[in-house]
């Protein structure tokens, strides 16, 4: 069948999704063929339309009246493809109506390009999700400070801790400098961001402080290359010049 074998060349997109990858299955009754794509890989992910066997009829008014102001009418004759797929372009599950094949086929195409942005962003994904998970666990680390203000001796240890934290840093610029830039660069920018919360320890409760502090060395530990900077977290609230829930 043309239209099987069309939905099929659109599916295949190697290396990265092969047709093999998918099930298209039929089923068809007196008034209609349900037509699915199933992605066997997540089978969450489909595509399947309504396809009626007969056209429907329907009136279609032209948008431009004639100069005497009159619009004109005609019967219009044409298919009411159901269809619902996931992923969908703006929800995850989403309904259209498609008036005839060249419609579904572009319609299909759409999703297949939906499937692989999903796919190429799964790493990225996954990796958002673990530093949410790490986040979550340095609640109960962030908890243990005390939600208040530090008085001025504190503020002087804590800059002071700070400080001897970003020259460790700086050291570790040092050492990878001149093998991987792109590690360079995200430590860096660690250490401007700490360099900014040190100016802000008079303004933010402590337990805020440790919260921003975790939070900015697990982000830049999300690198496996740079994983070391989160190995002690527990050592990271030393910062805070000892300052815990107690």
């Amino acid at each position: 069948m043309k239209f099987i074998q069309e939905i099929r060349r659109v599916l295949d997109n190697p290396p990265t999704l092969l047709f093999q990858d998918f099930k298209i299955d039929e089923k068809q009754n007196r008034s209609h063929i349900v037509l699915k794509v199933l992605y066997l890989l997540q089978q969450d992910k489909y595509f399947q339309a309504r396809i009626p066997l007969e056209k429907s009829k329907r009136i279609a008014v032209d948008s431009q009246p004639n100069i005497f102001s009159i619009t004109s009418s005609r019967v219009v004759h044409e298919f009411k493809i159901e269809a619902e797929f996931c992923p969908g372009e703006i929800s995850q599950n989403e309904k259209i109506t498609l008036t005839d094949s060249a419609e579904m086929i572009t319609a299909i195409e759409s999703w297949v390009g939906r499937l692989l942005e999903e796919i190429r962003y799964e790493p990225i994904d996954r990796k958002i999700e673990q530093q949410h998970q790490q986040l979550e666990n340095l609640e109960e680390l962030i908890a243990q400070v005390a939600d208040e203000a530090a008085t001025k001796e504190e503020v002087t240890e804590i800059r002071s801790n700070l400080e001897h934290f970003i020259e460790d840093l700086r050291l570790r610029i040092e050492d990878l400098e001149a093998k991987d830039q792109d590690q360079v660069k995200k430590v860096e920018a660690l250490v401007s961001q700490l360099e900014l919360l040190s100016q802000r320890v008079e303004s933010i409760s402590k337990r805020n402080l440790a919260r921003a502090i975790l939070t900015r060395i697990y982000v830049a530990a999300s690198d496996p290359k740079l994983s070391q900077i989160a190995e002690n977290a527990q050592k990271v609230l030393g910062l805070l010049g000892g300052g815990s829930g107690s």
